[in-house]
């Protein structure tokens, strides 16, 4: 999902956005936040991190939560809707970091 997608979806919703190189800025109105840098969203990643509750959501979650769609509803078909035709990616696995064991001698 590109930035811009992303940015005009949360500005149709009224949501302030900040784009800022990679990542872009928002506030958490869903939680009657008012902090336009508390959110950062990452499309690159298809992460958003919200610095104020410390969670740590995908792309389709943060949309969830701007238009207050239940879990049982295809976020991608409420989009639709709103005629907003985009593909949201599946939430990348995290890699673990690989280290040599060190044992005592």
């Amino acid at each position: 999902m590109e930035i811009s997608e992303i940015s005009e979806i949360l500005k149709t919703a009224g949501y302030p956005v900040n784009q800022s190189g990679s990542y872009i800025q928002t506030a958490a109105i869903w939680r009657a936040g008012n902090d336009p840098t508390s959110v950062v969203v990452y499309p690159k990643d298809n992460k958003a991190k919200d610095f104020v509750s410390g969670e740590t959501f995908d792309i389709g979650e943060l949309f969830r939560r701007v238009f207050s769609v239940p879990k049982e509803q295809n976020i991608e078909d409420f989009l639709k809707a709103k005629n907003f035709n985009v593909k949201i990616a599946a939430t990348p696995k995290e890699s673990q970091i690989k280290q040599q064991k060190i044992f005592d001698s």
